[in-house]
């Protein structure tokens, strides 16, 4: 989901992509669709209800941790700033050509 937004908003800023995805917003789509159909065949067929389970499992505990680091750490510097996305892809690019 992000890839739709961030590119659309990147695109009307005027920000030059340095990679760009192919076949967009076709295959974007795409994968938004095969994802969540292979998670639920994956929840029905009994040899991987396991796995699945356990891949909830571990994306449960990284999301929490990730929220209780950010948490911890206080305000993100970059949001602080300026909080446009076009002027930290500016600034990468330019730190690259230089």
């Amino acid at each position: 989901m992000s890839q739709l937004r961030m590119r659309r908003r990147l695109e009307r800023e005027g920000v030059a992509l340095p990679v760009r995805m192919w076949a967009y917003p076709v295959l974007t789509w795409a994968v938004i669709v095969v994802i969540p159909v292979m998670l639920v065949y994956m929840g029905f067929r009994e040899g991987s209800r396991f796995d699945l389970a356990m891949t909830d499992l571990i994306a449960a505990v990284v999301v929490v941790v990730g929220i209780v680091l950010t948490r911890r750490s206080g305000p993100d510097p970059v949001q602080s700033q300026e909080g446009s996305v076009s002027s930290d892809v500016r600034s990468s690019e330019a730190n690259r050509s230089s």
